[in-house]
């Protein structure tokens, strides 16, 4: 639940591209290229009446220097061809962006002409919902985190267009929730908060069992003997290896009694107590 709910916020602010031809005022682009290229091609008059000079070679071999051309197909064809090979396209491929800027939270949009008129070209969209973009804040608190149960019944991700089914609902909220009596499809980790090992202790019955450090300690019993001339002190002393254990609960210490006579040592009682 948790990573869907931040997939969800991840596909609402990460917004659905626009198209750079709106962006660009592409239909302007036409209407420029209508303007000034029609005298680059059929349109132009350039050829009507000229008189266009020969290669050499040819004039060589008793031809004539030149000949006189008439080539003027009229005006007006090169408009209606942008506006059925390009523009009518245009129009087909910009419907998959039917949406306004920034994936349809940008306040703004651009709808390029779906035919040609020769002009100047001139555009500021792009420049003007870049700095939307820039200056755009994520909005209040209230709509931006929600609890499952409000993701239950309600879609987040609405621009440019709502989603059927976010993958949420309230049985699967519930089963999360693991209500008495508990469910066997509940996928959650009990949460074991371990209280009986950080309360401080009010009496012995309050610590915790010794837990192993794995480190070990040397226990040291003195013992008074009759004096020799070897142990003038009449003192021994003996010692061992023991194991080393540590106490969770605050106010808990280890304790261990110790005991031995003869060489042997003996430890007993091992646990925790409250000090």
């Amino acid at each position: 639940l948790e990573g869907q709910r931040d997939m969800m916020y991840a596909q609402t602010y990460i917004r659905k591209p626009d198209s750079t031809l709106e962006y660009v005022c592409f239909d302007r682009y036409l209407n420029n290229a209508a303007a000034q290229g029609a005298r680059l091609f059929s349109e132009s008059t350039r050829w009507s009446g000229s008189s266009v000079p020969l290669n050499i070679a040819f004039t060589d071999g008793g031809n004539p220097t030149s000949i006189n051309v008439e080539v003027n197909m009229g005006s007006g064809h090169i408009t209606p061809n942008l506006t059925a090979v390009v523009s009518e396209a245009m129009g087909e491929f910009l419907n998959n962006f039917d949406h306004s800027f920034l994936g349809g939270s940008g306040g703004m949009n651009y709808t390029p002409s779906d035919s040609v008129s020769p002009g100047a070209y001139s555009c500021g969209a792009m420049s003007s919902i870049w700095h939307i973009a820039q200056c755009q804040n994520l909005p209040a608190a209230a709509s931006l985190f929600y609890t499952f149960e409000e993701l239950a019944s309600n879609d987040i991700r609405r621009l440019p267009e709502t989603c059927p089914v976010n993958g949420i609902n309230a049985d699967m909220v519930r089963i999360a929730r693991n209500p008495a009596p508990a469910s066997p499809a509940a996928r959650i980790d009990p949460m074991l908060t371990y209280l009986d090992r950080s309360l401080p202790a009010e009496d012995d019955r309050d610590c915790t069992a010794p837990i192993p450090t794995g480190l070990q300690f040397r226990v040291y019993v003195m013992e008074s003997v009759s004096p020799t001339q070897e142990n003038p002190s009449g003192i021994t002393r003996t010692s061992r290896l023991a194991p080393e254990f540590v106490c969770t609960n605050p106010g808990c210490y280890y304790h261990v009694d110790v005991s031995g006579s003869g060489g042997s040592i003996t430890l007993s009682n091992q646990s925790c107590r409250r000090g």
